[in-house]
């Protein structure tokens, strides 16, 4: 073992040595450029074209002098003498700015021109380019070259490096340090885990030792190499591997520089293939497509032609990569849908696999829509960052709500080391990465993390720097070539697509379905919780676009149908695609910087504007449409106390609610011994990491309750409490109603605190062990008794509209509701809705500022589905959210109207994407099976032609039978539990 391990230390000494051999010659260009020097420029956004404009009246740069700015861009030109004594030699540029943390997402970014041409992105990832081939001294190309770089920089200061050289490639010493390389960390992860078969790693150490000591020549040690190491004891286990880069829509940078990031990364791409014609890029998100459409048609044109040859891959099923537990039912639905048919029409790619890598828990909820969607398979790493408990899958079915399953692969890359320590300690955490660096101990990562091994020996990887894009690198793709050949106790790599992996999966998986393990319900994830909750003020933007776009198309399809006025189809999946792009998984979570909503407060001002002018006689909200009860205050001491229909309640003098006594099943609501209801509740929030993602196990640990009464009164329409916390002002007006048991707290809040997470308080006298709480076309059964790590993970989950405790005898049950909040948390007889968050990183003023939002409490009797909750729920967003309620409702059930469909829930009227047919969404919201019966354009002077179920891209499908009697115009069918249902009305 000794002798293993300090040979192995002689042989990377000597590799590390011999990798200084491939650019030995390096030259600073300080020494080769022409008398002009180096020019330098800075500019605004939208200005690249002023990079070919004469450089003479630009700022000199002086060589080693340092540059850059905040969000900034610079134009750097210079020409170039490649030196005579590099005849017949390939000649690289190279580029270095100072910037050495391999993940850092600020270092600065080039987009590099050559004579002209637009060649690649550079970064501290990617810092060479050839600039003159050795076949270009034959053809007498102009050895002058010019070098134009447009140059981003997010750094603050001005301290970005311009260290720029020419240098030759030594073909013979790269080959060389390449095949020992790859063998050689082989070696090295072997040993970092003391547990490994002595003899083939002896075998390895032997053939490299002879290759480094007894060949002065690198060609003849490397042709050793591949006859004798390379293609001997092959592994049969195959990573499948596919070039790739992940770019943020947003994060820590703005929309505008992610438009920018596509082109420098898609464009390394292109300049990688020119190299490696045999490299597979694969990349998911349609709206990056059409960044690079809009602002670089000639890279467009270009991804194009390697679609059709099968060497750029455009797969993932969504718009983008969108939250799954903030975007509703329909935004996910038209998420896929504009996706699948953006790829379809413009590549021809029927797109099969959801592609979610790095989003934040996915809801139980999307099997179904996956599947009635043509998507057949599921891809994320991100349930590897779970903080208690590993995910214990790696291939398995993801089981929904409504019994739908999809096969779920997660991308199981890491470093072998690490993933060796994992699977010898029951349940520890190992970390994923999509960021693959296609290296050998990654390789092996991905074999040994996985857990799945006995249905498949085929697995994936991606590789390619991201976040904030760059891709692949040419060592990469070096490293590849060597694994593809096969190494002893390494699995062999191969190039393929995605798709084709994926493809070959479901045939291995049909053989053997049994023995592929389920998950069922949400695939929860235990870490970034606070994004339920961060940037409350865009949540709620998006709650309401939403809302907002179900009334606007199902306006416009009635005006279309009654009126014939234009359904204004183009402006409407314009409005769409700004809906999606704000979903993107670091906006609507709250996870980007504070310019990132900045831009979103405009997108959303422009698309509610556009709503409005659509709709002219709509109004701005509907108001409340309950009538609200009258309160006559009697004082009992420092206590207010008042009766309305419902209860009886009882207001002490820091105007809490201290008793609220249900009349019609003569029982206190409020858990005796428990704080007042609706107590407002500060915890003090510093996580550990990820700020504005993140709320820590601990936050309950420090808390401040908000009693400082500033103001109360007793109306006698309301009861107005404006409270003081530190520099904060919380207003609320609290509603009774008269005939509904709904008691509304309308707030709004001045926030100027930081770090501090808000939540309301309900101790509620409920014997219940668990909780149902709102998701996308549906709801979900959480615990509250929190027995197992899995449970005790959950100490703040997602919901929608709407989350409610119920007896365990289904006697009695509350809920809350709320217009735009997404956070909380539940314990036994406690819920508490989180309000704000105010984290400090990325975003230093989260959530401060004003705001307002809506929340409810509602007591009913029976479960939830005999209380009405859901519907009172809808009822609370529709006066939120929509700009005319009534109109909206009317013209709704002039288009379909159901009857005697209790539970059943319509999320979307809209014409078809391919015609003028009505496209109706609904469904099953209470978890029963319902006949389900509607009216079909009664309101309407129309023929029907035919009515037909279709799937969710509005294809028809066998899903069921409509009976359908055209005198009466009444529909009937079955809905099973948590259905979605979409039908197709076809017009004569």
């Amino acid at each position: 073992m000794g002798n293993l391990e300090a040979n192995v230390q002689k042989i990377r000494e000597f590799t590390d040595n011999l990798y200084g051999e491939i650019f030995k010659d390096k030259v600073s260009v300080d020494k080769v450029m022409t008398s002009d020097g180096i020019r330098i420029k800075k500019i605004p956004y939208n200005s690249r074209h002023t990079l070919f404009e004469d450089p003479k009246d630009w700022d000199i740069h002086n060589y080693g002098d340092t540059w850059g700015e905040r969000d900034t861009h610079f134009n750097i030109r210079l020409k170039v003498q490649i030196p005579e004594s590099f005849r017949g030699k390939e000649v690289l540029f190279f580029l270095s700015t100072g910037a050495d943390d391999i993940w850092n997402t600020d270092n600065p970014q080039m987009l590099i021109y050559i004579d002209g041409v637009r060649r690649c992105g550079m970064d501290m990832n990617h810092n060479s380019l050839t600039i003159f081939e050795k076949e270009d001294w034959e053809k007498g190309r102009d050895t002058l070259v010019d070098i134009a770089i447009y140059a981003y920089s997010n750094w603050a200061d001005n301290t970005n490096n311009l260290e720029m050289e020419i240098a030759t490639r030594n073909e013979q010493a790269q080959n060389l340090y390449f095949d020992l390389l790859v063998p050689l960390e082989i070696l090295e992860s072997l040993i970092a885990t003391g547990d490994y078969d002595e003899e083939k790693a002896l075998f390895i150490e032997k053939h490299l030792t002879k290759a480094i000591t007894e060949f002065a020549d690198y060609t003849e040690a490397s042709e050793y190499l591949r006859k004798e190491l390379y293609g001997k004891d092959l592994s049969d286990i195959t990573v499948d591997s596919v070039g790739h880069t992940h770019i943020d829509v947003a994060w820590k940078w703005q929309i505008r520089q992610t438009k920018e990031k596509v082109i420098r990364s898609f464009s390394t791409v292109m300049e990688l293939m020119r190299k490696y014609p045999d490299y597979i890029f694969m990349s998911s998100t349609p709206q990056m497509y059409e960044f690079v459409r809009e602002e670089e048609p000639e890279l467009f044109e270009e991804i194009k032609e390697k679609v059709k040859k099968g060497k750029f891959e455009p797969e993932g099923g969504m718009w983008l990569e969108a939250d799954c537990n903030l975007t509703s039912g329909e935004s996910l639905v038209r998420q896929i849908l504009y996706g699948k048919r953006y790829f379809k029409d413009t590549f021809n790619v029927d797109s099969t696999i959801l592609w979610l890598p790095d989003v934040f828990g996915y809801s139980a909820a999307m099997p179904q829509i996956l599947k009635k969607s043509g998507i057949k398979s599921f891809m994320t790493t991100k349930l590897a960052w779970n903080d208690t408990n590993r995910f214990p899958y790696d291939l398995f079915f993801f089981k929904g709500i409504d019994g739908s399953k999809v096969l779920s692969y997660i991308i199981t890359t890491c470093d072998y080391p690490k993933a060796d320590e994992a699977m010898k300690e029951d349940n520890k955490i190992l970390n994923y990465t999509y960021n693959g660096r296609q290296n050998a101990s990654q390789i092996m990562g991905t074999h040994r993390a996985f857990r799945e091994k006995d249905i498949t020996n085929e697995l994936l990887t991606v590789y390619g720097f991201g976040d904030g894009g760059g891709g692949t690198t040419w060592e990469m793709l070096e490293m590849d070539k060597r694994m593809e050949l096969g190494l002893p106790m390494c699995p062999v790599t191969r190039k393929t697509t995605v798709k084709q992996f994926f493809d070959n999966l479901h045939e291995t998986v049909k053989s053997r379905e049994d023995q592929v393990p389920v998950w069922e319900g949400e695939l929860y994830l235990e870490f970034h919780r606070g994004t339920y909750t961060s940037i409350g003020k865009n949540k709620k933007n998006n709650r309401k676009a939403e809302f907002v776009m179900s009334e606007l198309e199902t306006r416009k399809v009635f005006d279309f149908l009654t009126k014939g006025a234009s359904y204004d189809r183009d402006t409407i999946n314009e409005m769409w695609k700004t809906v999606m792009l704000n979903q993107f998984h670091d906006i609507l979570p709250g996870s980007s910087i504070e310019e990132v909503y900045q831009d979103s407060d405009e997108q959303y001002k422009e698309l509610f504007s556009k709503a409005k002018a659509l709709l002219p006689d709509g109004s701005e909200g509907a108001g409340e449409t309950e009538k609200i009860s009258h309160i006559t205050d009697t004082k009992d001491g420092s206590s207010h106390v008042f009766e309305t229909k419902y209860y009886k309640v009882i207001i002490d003098e820091k105007g809490e609610i201290v008793s609220l006594y249900d009349k019609e099943l003569a029982r206190e609501l409020r858990h005796q011994g428990a704080e007042p209801l609706n107590r407002l509740i500060a915890f003090k929030d510093v996580p550990k990491e990820y700020d504005c993602w993140n709320i820590d196990a601990d936050f309950e640990d420090e808390f401040y309750d908000i009693t400082d009464l500033q103001e109360l009164s007793i109306n006698s329409d309301s009861i107005l409490v404006k409270r003081k916390f530190r520099d904060s002002i919380i207003e609320q007006r609290i509603l009774f109603y008269e005939d509904s048991k709904r008691i509304d707290f309308k707030t709004h809040v001045d926030w100027h605190e930081h770090q501090i997470l808000l939540k309301a308080a309900f101790p509620v006298d409920v014997d219940a062990k668990t909780i149902n709480c709102e998701i996308q076309y549906g709801h979900l059964t959480r615990n509250v008794v929190r027995e197992n790590k899995w449970d005790k993970a959950k100490f703040e989950c997602c919901a929608h509209k709407w989350i409610d405790m119920t007896c365990e005898d289904g006697s009695y049950g509350v809920a809350i509701l709320n217009d735009c909040k997404y956070g909380y948390d539940a314990k036994e007889n406690l819920m508490r809705l989180t309000l704000l968050k105010s984290g400090i990183f990325p975003n230093p003023n989260a959530d401060n500022g004003p705001a307002d939002f809506t929340y409810s409490l509602y007591p009913h009797k029976g479960s939830f589905d005999e209380g009405g909750v859901i519907e009172e729920a809808y009822k609370l967003n529709y006066e939120s959210h929509l700009f005319d309620y009534t109109t909206y409702l009317k013209a709704r059930n002039a288009i379909i109207e159901l009857i005697d469909s209790k539970g059943v829930f319509l999320e979307a009227v809209k014409l078809s994407e391919d015609g003028e047919d009505i496209i109706v969404r609904m469904y099953e919201g209470y978890g029963k099976e319902h006949k389900v019966k509607a009216k079909l354009l009664t309101g309407v002077s129309k023929d029907i032609e035919g009515v037909y179920f279709c799937d969710l891209l509005e294809n028809p499908t066998d899903d069921g039978e409509i009976s359908f009697n055209r005198d009466s115009r009444e529909a009937a069918f079955d809905i099973k539990p948590f259905e979605i249902k979409t039908i197709r009305i076809a017009i004569e």
